[in-house]
């Protein structure tokens, strides 16, 4: 409900008009009056009405087909309307009902039953537009969340694709993350054939990297490297495994959440060659 509610009087008795302009007016409502059926339709499609008084009997369009027309219309399907009338037999308010007033008042009606009426049906009247207006609210915000969710959807698809080609990369490239209890939450194949080789065993999603290194000071050396990754530092460090005779390049990356490291995902190179040709080169250098 509007700060100054508008009421539509529709009678074809303009006197009548008049009298509910009067009563209404002091009270703080703002009034169209209309003197037809046809007239009121016009008045109420072009105006933001609160509350319809409507007159049953008048020439041509009748308030119980008014009513009817309005109640059919998905826009002002819950306009409050009361039909102001002298008829007083049942049947008349029968009929006014089953076209979908909200209220029947009779003429000569009493001035403070009116005003109680009104007023009665446009507290009604501000809760219903409360109610839809949070119904729009909330139907604009799940369409809102759909489309994030949506797109969201698609970003994370591109992000799985990339993040696919490049654990199934078909070089000597070694993958895993942990999350911060040091246990696999994902790791590649070449990872799973190289702790195959070097520590025979068949790591799986949940297992401690820790423990399935059975060299002490390798263990050792990887709790210390997870420790700093997950303390946030991004680094690379070169670590030779004797039992393979490999040099390999691990590159440590702190997995976060916001501002909260929540894991690491480490990316593991076999560097032995470039080793070998480093201490080749500095093997000549020396020569030299």
């Amino acid at each position: 409900m509007k700060a100054k509610p508008v009421i539509l009087v529709v009678d074809d008795i303009s006197q009548n008009n008049d009298l509910l302009e009067a009563y209404l007016v002091p009270q703080g409502y703002e009034i169209i009056k209309a003197i037809s059926g046809e007239e009121a339709l016009e008045k109420l499609a072009s105006n933001q009405i609160d509350l319809i008084l409507l007159d049953v009997m008048m020439p041509g369009m009748d308030g119980f087909e008014v009513t009817r027309r309005i109640r059919q219309d998905k826009k002002t399907k819950l306009m409050p309307i009361i039909l102001v009338t002298a008829l007083k037999e049942t049947e008349d308010r029968i009929k006014g009902i089953q076209a979908g007033c909200d209220d029947y008042i009779s003429k000569p009606f009493n001035k403070m039953e009116l005003l109680a009426r009104v007023q009665s049906l446009l507290k009604v009247k501000a809760y219903n537009d409360l109610m839809s207006n949070y119904r729009n609210e909330l139907e604009s915000e799940v369409i809102n969340m759909t489309e994030t969710l949506k797109q969201s959807n698609i970003t994370l698809d591109e992000q799985n694709a990339r993040l696919s080609a490049i654990i199934n990369n078909p070089e000597d490239i070694l993958i895993f993350s942990l999350n911060r209890e040091y246990r696999y939450t994902s790791f590649n194949e070449n990872h799973r054939e190289a702790m195959k080789k070097l520590w025979q065993i068949d790591i799986q999603i949940g297992m401690s990297y820790p423990e399935c290194i059975s060299n002490p000071e390798l263990k050792t050396a990887a709790v210390s490297s997870m420790n700093r990754a997950l303390a946030g530092e991004h680094f690379i460090e070169a670590q030779y495994q004797p039992g393979l005779g490999v040099w390999w390049e691990f590159n440590w990356n702190p997995i976060r959440s916001k501002d909260t490291v929540i894991g690491l995902s480490v990316f593991v190179k076999d560097i032995t060659e470039r080793r070998h040709s480093q201490e080749l080169l500095r093997g000549i250098r020396r020569e030299f």
